[in-house]
């Protein structure tokens, strides 16, 4: 009885950009075995090409092409910028072209590119900073007081409020530069200084140290006048005592 013997399709094709999930490319495959391939760091399956091949019963692999592609993935988020459209693929062809635009509470910066390009290298060209925080402006003072800026008047920024002594806060201490609409302005109104009243009869004293005075001088005329009415008194006594 002739032996049978089973054909054998040899190691799977090669691809340019993809390579068997298992790692095996030296061993041999029988009939209906199958080989899947998955794409090198960078290089995606995006338009549903086939990536298994199969081994026939003529000792040959089923056709396969190269179905790996070089691409970049979804450039990275910006503080400061988003993408034109909104745009939400995940992988993106060489040479394509991505729009950005200022984030609400940015103001873009004229003559600076707003674009970037997926390059050869499958990364995304540097995406320049085109956008600048728009400014609250000036908050403002309150009477009797003073504002402290801690770092600018732009978006995002915080200032505070202090009081003259003698003066207490009405109102939020501190505020925000934030985003309101389109626009940017304080968050909080603001505040005023008003007279405290705390302690109000010792400072107006120690404010006023002629009420002290006054005072003083009164009680010393009042006394000096006691003591001469008593004097004259006592000489008169005598006086008369004398004369009897």
């Amino acid at each position: 009885m002739p032996r049978l013997i089973m054909s054998d399709c040899g190691p799977p094709p090669k691809l340019k950009n993809a390579v068997p999930i298992d790692g095996s490319l030296t061993e041999s495959f029988r009939p209906l075995q199958s080989v899947i391939y998955k794409c090198l760091e960078g290089f995606y399956n995006i338009d549903g090409k086939v990536d298994v091949t199969t081994c026939l019963s003529d000792s040959t692999w089923s056709p396969i092409e190269e179905f790996c592609d070089p691409r970049c993935r979804k450039p990275k988020s910006s503080k400061f910028a988003e993408l034109k459209g909104g745009e939400r693929k995940h992988f993106y062809r060489i040479g394509t072209t991505l729009t950005y635009i200022c984030r609400p509470g940015y103001n873009s910066i004229p003559g600076i590119s707003q674009l970037i390009t997926c390059l050869e290298s499958r990364t995304w060209s540097a995406l320049p900073v085109f956008c600048e925080r728009k400014s609250c402006g000036h908050p403002g003072k309150p009477k009797y007081g003073d504002v402290v800026i801690l770092t600018d008047l732009l978006y995002t920024a915080k200032v505070t409020f202090t009081c003259e002594k003698g003066y207490k806060l009405i109102g939020s201490p501190s505020t925000k530069c934030v985003l309101k609409g389109d626009r940017v302005e304080w968050e909080a109104k603001l505040p005023q200084c008003q007279r405290s009243t705390e302690g109000t009869t010792e400072e107006t004293v120690k404010k006023k140290p002629g009420v002290k005075n006054i005072a003083a001088i009164i009680v010393g005329l009042s006394l000096g006048a006691l003591i001469l009415a008593i004097v004259i008194i006592l000489a008169l006594f005598f006086l008369l005592k004398h004369l009897r």
